[in-house]
């Protein structure tokens, strides 16, 4: 990582989803009915709106955002968007504007999808492709910006297993679907997905001249991914925002009043989750990618993780030139994290209107399935677990101890 020049910010923010108000929808019209019978209405099972009124949506955009959806389905059987199809399940399509995707290209919540109006066909394609593969990986997994019981690091890698993955898959159905997007002169590795993500077929095809051009580009889609854990825009920009904008890692004493709710990273509850957190990272690495044909059978983990350490690694010691949003970086969670279990118990002791926050009870609920699926054995979350909100008697008395002797 020593040599490698820190990527360029792109101008247009990597997605990002994240749950939305349900209410959001209350608003927005159907756009079949007003566009007639001259738009193409290709799989009944996808509608379309459009955010309000303020949201000028053509028929073209309809046209196009169909084309896409039926280019996925016939290049990609495994695709999450077939198995909506084949299982009848709505899928909603909200072409919005800034209001709703601020910065963002694309966003998506459950069979929800907010795309923007006035594109292109390859714009439809991957923001249908990656945010559809994400509502797939999901409905296994639960929505992995709620792993906020996790330590930082831990957190940041389970979220990069999904977006590399959704973030491959995106790219390679541009490239099979867009042939005159293909650049076949890009060669050197730069902070625009698609242009990196040709460079590594590019390669592919140069290292390899005599492999048939369908494992040339499984190959390249293969090392784009594997590249992708290092990805400068979600380890120095995205991650350290929702970290700090949402408050995933709340440590700050003065911001806590009598009564509050801390963050899950040290409750009682995620003791077992914690105590098992590589093999959740192996099983979400492998689920992540397994509706991917290029990357079903990728089985270099270690490889994975180790581009990731070693990008985070390479962000801290350039922390002047990697974090130029005014987040705070990762490393700085991950540092503050490791006294936070007793600064907690401080603030136990002396605030009884304390309590440890949980996450979603559905994102718990779809994490112990999968791991009692993948390893039959239990991480002892669920629904049906009683949550304990505050710690135990004995070790409060214990912390309490500590905060009476401290100054």
């Amino acid at each position: 990582m020593s040599t490698e020049k820190l990527p360029k910010k792109r101008l247009q923010l990597p997605k990002i989803s994240r749950a939305f108000k349900c209410g959001m929808l209350a608003g927005a019209m159907m756009l079949m009915s007003s566009f007639g019978p001259n738009v193409p209405k290709l799989f009944a099972d996808i509608k379309y709106f459009s955010y309000d009124s303020k949201v000028m949506v053509s028929a073209t955009d309809v046209n196009l955002a169909n084309q896409a959806a039926s280019e996925i389905c016939r290049l990609r059987p495994s695709h999450y968007l077939n198995q909506y199809m084949q299982k009848g399940k709505d899928l909603q399509v909200i072409f919005a504007d800034d209001r709703m995707l601020k910065t963002d290209n694309a966003a998506s919540a459950g069979d929800t999808i907010w795309v923007r109006p006035g594109k292109d066909l390859a714009y439809y394609i991957e923001m249908l492709a990656h945010e559809v593969y994400h509502s797939g990986q999901y409905a296994t997994t639960g929505v992995p910006t709620d792993y906020n019981c996790f330590m930082p690091n831990d957190y940041a890698f389970l979220n990069m297993c999904f977006e590399s993955a959704a973030n491959m898959e995106a790219n390679m159905l541009v490239y099979l679907a867009c042939p005159d997007k293909r650049d076949y002169k890009a060669s050197e590795e730069v902070a625009d997905d698609w242009l990196r993500f040709n460079f590594f077929i590019n390669k592919a095809r140069k290292d390899n001249p005599t492999l048939p051009d369908s494992e040339i580009i499984k190959l390249g889609g293969q090392n784009f991914y594997r590249n992708f854990f290092g990805d400068a825009s979600y380890l120095t920009l995205v991650f350290p925002r929702n970290m700090q904008m949402y408050s995933l890692y709340q440590i700050d004493q003065d911001s806590v009043p009598g009564q509050g709710t801390l963050s899950p990273v040290f409750a009682e509850r995620y003791d077992l989750v914690r105590s098992k957190v590589e093999q959740v990272k192996r099983m979400v690495f492998d689920i992540a990618k397994r509706a991917s044909p290029e990357l079903k059978d990728y089985s270099n983990y270690d490889a994975c993780q180790a581009r990731f350490d070693s990008a985070l690694a390479w962000y801290d010691a350039h922390k002047d030139i990697a974090y130029v949003d005014g987040y705070k970086p990762i490393s700085y969670w991950q540092d503050r994290a490791q006294t936070l279990k007793f600064d907690y118990m401080i603030m136990f002791a002396k605030h009884p209107n304390l309590f440890y926050g949980h996450i979603p009870f559905a994102t718990e609920d779809k994490l112990e399935a999968a791991f009692r699926s993948y390893y039959g054995d239990t991480l002892g979350i669920g629904s049906r677990v009683p949550f304990m909100s505050r710690p135990t008697t004995a070790m409060m008395e214990g912390y309490a101890q500590s905060y009476a002797a401290s100054p």
